[in-house]
């Protein structure tokens, strides 16, 4: 699992100059010898957050979006809805199995309440995303190793710990476009190629962990069908929620399809 802190990542900046991302750290120049190759279309071979020379040594520029695009904005908002809904579907769960007495399905039922909220929080930051005028920090996400869960709940902790890995992805690109844009505005060359290749492929890296979330809900959902994790939720305190848990992450699957069909350009 990633976590929201960050791994330090190699990014060259500058006139042929690498930055290792450690801490707010930016300039520990390294001469690049020789000079790294570009690859198809100007876009560099391997990891994307490396920044190659152009022809005529310039910096080779992203080839595709840096920031948000109108269509990714577009299929976000209609996320957003989802993601509140199904959060409020997990803690009608939490509540209702903590009045039972079943403590740890609560546990796991608030930790999902959780992570959906914190998910719905990182997708509306992804809408709006002003510049950063505090821009000259690197983006880091740093992996985290989270203990397996077996059992009757790991489709829950599955379901979650895909989330949470996009929740992160999601939170780092917003930083990334926003500290780009802050960059930019000040004329900051040095920090509008750094942000500019982070930006870029914690896009393609977003899109691509969110593709995955539908078909885990669906799978979650089929898995806990039969078990005691896929509760009734019709006497929770919400009135509005109601079903069992495994209905509501269908349709929540349903609802997220088009995240799938993102093609990351």
């Amino acid at each position: 699992m990633i976590s929201g802190r960050i791994a330090p990542l190699p990014i060259v900046a500058g006139q042929g100059r690498i930055a290792p991302l450690t801490g707010d750290r930016h300039h520990s120049e390294v001469p690049l010898s020789p000079p790294v190759p570009s690859g198809p279309g100007g876009a560099p071979p391997g990891d994307p957050l490396v920044y190659t020379r152009g022809e005529g040594g310039g910096p080779a520029e992203p080839t595709g979006p840096v920031g948000k695009t109108k269509e990714d904005k577009e299929a976000l908002e209609d996320g957003q809805f989802a993601f509140t809904t199904m959060a409020n579907a997990a803690e009608g769960l939490a509540i209702l199995t903590a009045l039972t007495g079943d403590l740890e399905m609560a546990v796991y039922a608030g930790l999902a309440y959780v992570i959906l909220s914190e998910t719905a929080a990182g997708i509306s930051r992804a809408i709006d995303d002003p510049p950063q005028l505090d821009y000259r920090r690197a983006v880091h996400i740093e992996a985290t190793k989270v203990k397996p869960v077996t059992g009757v709940y790991q489709p829950l902790f599955r379901f979650c710990q895909v989330l949470e890995e996009t929740t992160v992805l999601a939170n780092a690109w917003t930083d990334a476009v926003e500290r780009y844009q802050g960059a930019k505005q000040a004329n900051d060359y040095d920090w509008v190629v750094t942000h500019m290749w982070v930006a870029w492929g914690l896009r393609k890296s977003f899109w691509l962990h969110a593709a995955r979330i539908s078909p885990t809900a669906k799978w979650a959902a089929n898995a806990i069908v039969g078990t005691p994790v896929d509760v009734d939720l019709s006497g929770n305190q919400n009135p509005s929620i109601s079903g069992k848990f495994s209905e509501h992450l269908l349709r929540f699957s349903e609802h997220l399809k088009h995240f799938s069909d993102r093609k990351c350009d």
